[in-house]
């Protein structure tokens, strides 16, 4: 049976693989104390028992004793403060669990600052670096870096995959957040992303179709791209993607690109390009081989997976976002150049194709 507590950090936050949250210090207020936590509430029929028993009985992944040093330590809370073993829990109380920190891998953590224009930011992600806390990732992230640098409570107007590149925009108010997020229902937020495939891409081509569950795959997040005027499947959704070949190189047997998202869905330009028969170089799991990201999960990627995938991360950039101001309503344009690991790859191989 799955951990309560886990259940309940799944619910407080949507993250993909592993579930955190922000809880602020009691003392001093001011002071924001980024932590991994869970949290529940108690429930009538939970109340009248002291704090230690309940956790006991309830969340048995700890012993009694566990439980009794995590109170010791400071890390359960009662209503936002350190209680003792034997304090008594009344319905609608709130406990919490501040778990212990974990290693997390080391990460790419140069982002630059592209826009500065109050209340939103524009961020150049460098790959290898979560947008959001999420499975081992928490403070190695680009959330924990901005409230760090003292950004405050941050909001992402579009998110990027660790591995992937490029521009993040940022809102730092919640009205800025909600205007952006109007902006982007209505697709008033335009994104440019360039990608290095396999193969000699067409000169132009739209891809409209289906993105649905692979069911043959066995990793449980991966979609796969259908071409179709429609679908049975209740989970799929529409996605419209606007390609053009930028440049190519044949004896190397791979192509730059230029993608336009007409509809922004999960894993959108990954999977389309897949279904389309031109992987991105370096896709773990949109690649050539999906067994290559199980080992990569694994941390055992041999050698002829490195060579087959060319670049150790997903050659996918976000180059280019253009949207309307949030407060003076100007239409801006902010832009990433292309990363020197991409950049270096296709330049090796069009410096070569003129001796081949």
């Amino acid at each position: 049976m799955q951990k309560w507590f886990e259940f309940c950090l799944r619910r407080a936050c949507s993250f993909n693989n592993y579930e955190v949250a922000v809880v602020k210090k009691r003392f001093p207020r001011d002071i924001a104390d980024m932590r991994r936590k869970a949290q529940v509430r108690i429930t009538p029929d939970q109340a009248f028992q002291n704090i230690l028993d309940f956790l006991e009985f309830r969340f048995t992944y700890h012993t009694r004793d566990q439980w009794r040093q995590a109170i010791y330590e400071g890390r359960i809370l009662h209503n936002g403060e350190c209680p003792a073993p034997e304090c008594e829990l009344q319905a609608g109380d709130s406990v919490e669990y501040l778990m212990p920190d974990v290693d997390e891998p080391s990460v790419n953590s140069q982002y630059t600052l592209l826009l500065s224009d109050f209340p939103v930011l524009a961020l150049g992600k460098p790959p290898d670096l979560p947008v959001h806390p999420a499975g081992r990732y928490f403070h190695n992230t680009l959330w924990a870096l901005l409230r760090n640098s003292g950004y405050g409570n941050i909001r992402f107007v579009n998110r990027l995959d660790r591995e992937t590149s490029g521009v993040v925009l940022v809102a730092l108010t919640k009205s800025g957040a909600r205007e952006c997020g109007k902006q982007l229902q209505a697709q008033r937020i335009l994104k440019q992303y360039m990608v290095l495939v396999e193969g000699i891409f067409p000169d132009e081509l739209t891809a409209e179709g289906w993105l649905e569950p692979d069911v043959d795959s066995a990793v449980k997040k991966k979609v796969r791209f259908k071409a179709s005027c429609g679908s049975s499947v209740s989970e799929s959704k529409k996605a419209v993607t606007h390609f053009r070949r930028i440049t190519a190189a044949s004896a190397a047997g791979y192509s730059l690109v230029e993608a336009l998202p007409e509809t922004g869905r999960y894993h959108q330009i990954r999977a389309t390009l897949l279904g389309l028969g031109f992987p991105v170089v370096g896709d773990k799991l949109y690649g050539k081989d999906e067994t290559a990201f199980l080992r990569f999960r694994e941390g055992c990627l041999t050698r002829e997976d490195e060579e087959r995938l060319r670049l150790s991360r997903q050659a996918l950039h976000a180059a280019r976002i253009s949207f309307n101001h949030p407060v003076h309503g100007q239409r801006l344009q902010v832009h990433a150049p292309l990363p020197p690991d991409m950049r270096n790859v296709l330049d090796f191989s069009i410096e070569n194709e003129h001796h081949w």
